[in-house]
């Protein structure tokens, strides 16, 4: 029963790669069979009927010629991609766009040897004439507790225990929409959210003077869940009203305001 129960645990807090269904087509606004991928999933796998072709992993290197299937890990992110055969393909960044389709197998060739962009992770791929898959990491998700109260003011100013209100925290005058981005990415304490900061600004993705956030808050929200490798809550989204941020849970309800409200 020990041992059972340590294997559990494991495969109770670990990931695992899921394949999405084979496609055939090329082209990026047919979701459904046009490209191999879903838009915001970087990618750790990939599969090319009789092909051969060469990836790229992230912090890492290029692959020998693989034929058929390349099966990576949670730590293989695909940002790179060269196939054989002089085929038109082209992938999709991460939180990016589509790059311009090349139709050359030259790893040494940033124009037309390979698609990607180095340290640029790819979430999709379109392959002309092949019929192709790619896998990605689906994470264990963990059970959420549903919150239930009414809205009150709270002793707190937040919903979350160990979080201060925004005036509060250094650099934070301007930053509700940075902290109900690490909230909605599973921080939840003035210490998690200060070191977040500092984070966040040297990788360019707020402001240091105003903690103005440069992209999209659900983006950021994500990099943060997957940076510190905690519990990202897809159904929490961003109330806003008067130039000001908050968090609203699946229901509407407010679970996070740094400006003073929140459930308790």
């Amino acid at each position: 029963m020990k041992y059972l129960s340590i294997i559990l645990l494991i495969l109770l807090s670990t990931s695992f790669s899921k394949w999405l269904p084979e496609v055939t087509g090329y082209n990026e606004n047919d979701s459904d069979n046009g490209y191999a991928g879903i838009i915001g999933k970087p990618i750790t796998g990939i599969r090319i009927h009789n092909q051969v072709f060469r990836v790229h992993i992230k912090n890492g290197g290029w692959s020998k010629e693989i034929r058929e299937t390349y099966s990576g890990n949670e730590k293989d992110l695909i940002d790179g991609l060269a196939i054989s055969g002089n085929i038109v393909y082209k992938v999709h960044l991460y939180e990016g766009r589509w790059l311009p389709p090349v139709n050359g197998y030259d790893i040494k060739d940033s124009e037309n040897g390979f698609a990607g962009i180095i340290n640029k992770e790819i979430d999709a791929v379109m392959i002309r004439g092949k019929k192709y898959a790619v896998s990605y990491i689906e994470p264990h998700e963990p059970s959420k507790p549903k919150i239930f109260g009414k809205q009150q003011f709270i002793k707190s100013g937040t919903g979350l225990k160990g979080v201060s209100y925004q005036m509060n925290l250094p650099g934070m005058r301007e930053g509700c929409l940075f902290m109900a981005a690490c909230v909605i990415g599973g921080l939840g304490t003035d210490e998690q959210i200060l070191f977040a900061r500092k984070w966040a600004v040297k990788n360019g993705y707020i402001r240091d003077s105003d903690t103005y956030v440069n992209m999209s808050a659900k983006v950021l929200a994500k990099r943060i869940s997957e940076y510190f490798n905690t519990y990202y809550h897809a159904n929490w989204d961003f109330g806003r009203g008067r130039n000001h941020f908050w968090v609203i849970d699946e229901y509407g309800r407010e679970v996070f305001n740094s400006a003073g409200l929140g459930y308790h």
